[in-house]
């Protein structure tokens, strides 16, 4: 949405925008930023795609980069971004009566998280994290389970090394 409408309609006043993401992006690959990727554990991390990132913004290389700087190790939930598996909270499903629905269709990514031995899933969408919030503990006591779930930029912040300044 923000590639596809917002950076437009800002261009149309004569600003300029991007997503924070290709902003960590290209400070990871110039060295800008110094990353200690212990300091986040030594947790399976699930990076999971928000579908309009992947399927509709193009911002599928940049979380992947910043993701093999900041944990130690990681794993793919979906196989192939554009297809990414919606979280479950999108189109009006973090509406209080969509509640059951939405976690229903949780489970979908939920099973295959821990399938793959994930410890925390990693999403850097604010609706993702809404839904992560809500369903998780659900769907943790469902499955006898403790999955977590962070922010990419929170990764990126407790992986920052501070600089000295002389």
């Amino acid at each position: 949405m923000f590639k596809n409408y917002v950076i437009p309609r800002l261009r149309e006043f004569g600003i300029e925008g991007t997503h924070i993401l290709y902003i960590a992006a290209g400070a990871v690959r110039r060295g800008l930023i110094k990353l200690n990727p212990m300091a986040n554990g030594d947790l399976t991390y699930v990076y999971m795609d928000p579908c309009h990132y992947a399927r509709g913004g193009d911002l599928v290389r940049e979380p992947r980069l910043v993701m093999g700087h900041v944990v130690v190790h990681y794993v793919e939930l979906n196989e192939k971004p554009e297809l990414a598996i919606c979280c479950g909270g999108t189109s009006g499903m973090l509406a209080k009566e969509m509640e059951e629905l939405s976690i229903k269709y949780a489970e979908l990514w939920y099973q295959r998280a821990i399938s793959k031995g994930g410890d925390c899933i990693v999403v850097p969408c604010a609706a993702c994290k809404l839904q992560m919030d809500r369903v998780l503990p659900k769907l943790n006591k469902m499955y006898n389970q403790e999955l977590t779930f962070t922010g990419l930029m929170d990764l990126v912040y407790r992986a920052m090394v501070p600089r000295r300044i002389d």
